[in-house]
């Protein structure tokens, strides 16, 4: 759900505010927020989009679509370097969209899942691998050798 469907949520709330001091609670403390929130995500995004280039996209997703298809989380380039968000969302989606048909074929005696649960798991390993590039870029950010932890 994005801020601005949020928001809308919020505002079309047909609850009596007055009938459950939880509920009116948990409405002004979200609707509090949310300027902050929005104006929090702009910023990400904005940076996110200025700092990614086609250069980046051509150095990275192929590599990270190879990794997909190894079953190898996504998240480095190479060692102790991240991945971009913005590329690993896209070989992702490549992923998903040319090769993972192929991928589960070859593996699914190993895997020994269905191919929902095959398509889950490459969603929570596309999750996780956001999750990881994050942090190593701010272990990178704050002078913090990975390999050496």
């Amino acid at each position: 759900m994005t801020v601005h469907k949020a928001k809308i949520y919020i505002n079309n709330i047909k609850i009596s505010l007055d009938e459950n001091p939880i509920v009116k609670l948990a409405y002004y403390k979200t609707n509090s927020i949310l300027p902050s929130l929005q104006a929090e995500v702009d910023d990400t995004i904005k940076d996110l989009l200025t700092d990614y280039k086609p250069d980046i996209y051509f150095e990275e997703v192929p590599k990270l679509v190879s990794k997909m298809e190894s079953l190898i989380i996504p998240c480095e380039i190479s060692q102790g370097k991240p991945a971009n968000i913005i590329s690993i969302l896209n070989s992702a989606n490549i992923f998903m969209m040319t090769t993972m048909n192929n991928t589960y074929q070859q593996h699914k005696d190993e895997i020994n899942i269905n191919y929902l649960n095959f398509q889950y798991q490459i969603d929570q390993l596309v999750a996780r691998s956001i999750e990881l590039s994050i942090i190593h870029q701010k272990f990178i950010k704050y002078g913090v050798n990975t390999y050496e932890c």
